[in-house]
């Protein structure tokens, strides 16, 4: 008894320290890695926006206090009051919108016809694309410099870009450059080729043209990568800071951020006086990145959504597609139906009858008339008769 008890006694589990504690000790450790980077990204913002704040005496304070003594808003007035500041944000926001647009809208027309459209090349200039990634920016300053510079027949130039200055000093020499990026174009293709092909398929059945797939299904489920496009061209053209000092050399061409640099320069900078510009400069970042976030946010939980996206499309299509045969096996059976009954009135008299309308006849008989034909002899049938 004592051996079938211990047999059936559950085996007791003895968990170690280590097992124990180490999975909390693991994730203390990754939300502290967290909590430091995310101080560190965010303390220098945090210092930029108290400095701008402060007064000439403090700024230089040693050591310094990151809390301001006193909230000095005259550092804002005379960040805004420069002479050239109202043509300076005209300028950067005509160069922020006019390359965030021109990305949207050529990034996504080039991704959709590297992801879905068929044409010989295809995988070359994807190729070229992925390698152009791989190429740093700074490296392409100097041709791109030299292509706006002699483009025909702008700026003074002749038909082989001799003479004048090109686009230089132009708005369209800062936006041309920037209108399609290969990082816009290697994201939007992604995104589109990760959208299940049942949608193009049923909007095909429907009758719909390649635009109108594109323009009416496709885009409007490319929401979320178009706001991350447009978050990070936004970006990237509002900081530009090379390209525009590089292409403009006249004052009234300047962005915010050459004159942000022209602010800090010279032995008399007041710094929180150009704290409070670059505080300035970073507000409308900041403002489109908050519009945007909803739909970006779209972008990371999609990939958590794809298997059910991929199933419902599949439903959408094969229910579709059961609706679609259903309906030419109806209109089939219609008009066989109606030939039948033409040839009924046709042939009524004429046509001899086939076997399979004598098997459909001698379906309506009854079993004593079939037993009858088949000439079935029933035994003692006639003494059973008598009987009764």
């Amino acid at each position: 008894m004592s051996d079938i008890a211990q047999a059936s006694a559950p085996a007791v589990q003895t968990v170690s320290f280590q097992q124990r504690w180490w999975p909390l000790a693991e994730r203390a450790i990754g939300y502290g890695l967290l909590i430091f980077a995310a101080l560190a990204t965010i303390t220098p913002f945090l210092w930029m926006v108290s400095t701008s704040f402060k007064t000439d005496a403090e700024t230089f304070q040693f050591p310094p206090n990151f809390i301001p003594s006193s909230l000095v808003w005259q550092n804002y007035i005379d960040a805004i009051a420069g002479p050239d500041t109202g043509r300076q944000l005209i300028n950067s926001l005509v160069f922020a919108l006019g390359s965030t647009v021109s990305n949207m809208v050529f990034c996504a027309l080039a991704g959709y016809a590297l992801a879905r459209m068929q044409f010989k090349g295809k995988n070359l200039i994807f190729a070229l694309v992925v390698g152009l990634l791989m190429v740093p920016a700074q490296s392409q300053i100097v041709p791109v410099f030299l292509i706006v510079q002699r483009i025909p027949f702008a700026g003074g130039n002749d038909w082989l870009g001799n003479g004048g200055t090109g686009l230089l000093n132009t708005y369209w020499g800062m936006i041309l450059p920037t209108a399609a990026t290969p990082f816009g174009i290697f994201m939007m293709r992604q995104f589109f080729s990760r959208i299940p092909i049942e949608y193009e398929e049923s909007a095909r059945l429907d009758g719909a043209k390649t635009f109108t797939i594109f323009w009416r299904i496709l885009l409007p489920l490319a929401r979320p990568a178009m706001a991350v496009l447009g978050v990070l061209s936004f970006q990237s053209a509002w900081n530009d800071f090379i390209w525009p000092l590089i292409l403009t050399s006249q004052r009234e061409m300047a962005t915010l951020q050459i004159g942000l640099q022209l602010l800090q320069s010279g032995p008399d900078a007041r710094w929180n006086v150009v704290m409070a510009m670059a505080t300035l400069i970073t507000l409308p970042v900041i403002i489109v990145f908050l519009f945007a976030q909803p739909p970006a946010a779209l972008l990371f939980t999609a990939v958590a959504n794809d298997r059910a996206h991929a199933i419902r499309a599949d439903l959408q299509f094969h229910i579709l597609r059961m609706r679609r045969r259903d309906e030419r096996h109806e209109g089939s059976r219609r008009h066989e139906s109606g030939q039948a009954a033409r040839g009924d009135k046709s042939q009524h008299f004429t046509s001899p009858k086939k076997p399979a309308d004598r098997a459909g006849e001698n379906l309506h008989t009854s079993a004593e008339e079939r037993l009858k034909a088949k000439m079935v002899p029933i035994p003692h049938a006639d003494e059973a008769v008598r009987g009764t």
